[in-house]
């Protein structure tokens, strides 16, 4: 998918949509490699389209707060 939003121009609607499916994704507990996958895809949108950033570094950093405190310090990304 990830590739996806490099060769095709996509909508702003599905920009979104899938932007806000890679933050959530990512975020999914022992599943290294969707959250890779997560990954790829929202680096790639955040890469493409610059218009979108904003919403994508405000859907991460919700996303953080979230986090149960004593999931914030992990470092198990590898």
């Amino acid at each position: 998918m990830g590739e996806l939003v490099n060769l095709q121009r996509l909508t702003d609607s599905l920009v979104l949509s899938l932007s806000s499916l890679g933050v959530s994704a990512f975020f999914v507990e022992n599943v290294a490699e969707l959250q890779l996958a997560a990954l790829k895809l929202v680096t790639g949108i955040f890469s493409q389209y610059e218009a979108h950033r904003k919403l994508i570094i405000e859907d991460i950093l919700a996303s953080l707060s979230r986090l149960p405190s004593s999931k914030r310090n992990l470092r198990s990304y590898k």
